[in-house]
């Protein structure tokens, strides 16, 4: 089976994981208030919008990675518009 990636609104929006069957259900992310959820390949990307931790951030989706970088902003739009077969970038 499948996951579903979703943003857990009891926990402070934070960022879960589970099976499609509702087992494994695991916070993955563990910022508050992340919007802005999509998945690409096999990474995750989102947004937090707060003065702290505020900003883009890229992860695989397990829960590994760092911030975005224009580097990888422009991967993903490379991404996007087709020039590239795949994330990420080599």
């Amino acid at each position: 089976g499948g996951y579903i990636y979703y943003r857990n609104q009891t926990d402070f929006g934070k960022i879960y994981k589970m099976k499609t069957d509702g087992s494994e259900n695991n916070c993955i992310i563990n910022m508050e208030n992340c919007t802005h959820i999509n998945i690409i390949n096999d990474y995750l990307f989102f947004y937090v919008p707060s003065f702290e931790q505020g900003g883009y951030y890229m992860s695989d989706v397990n829960g590994n990675g760092n911030g975005v970088s224009s580097y990888d902003a422009l991967s993903i739009q490379k991404y996007m518009l087709k020039l590239i077969k795949e994330l990420p970038e080599s």
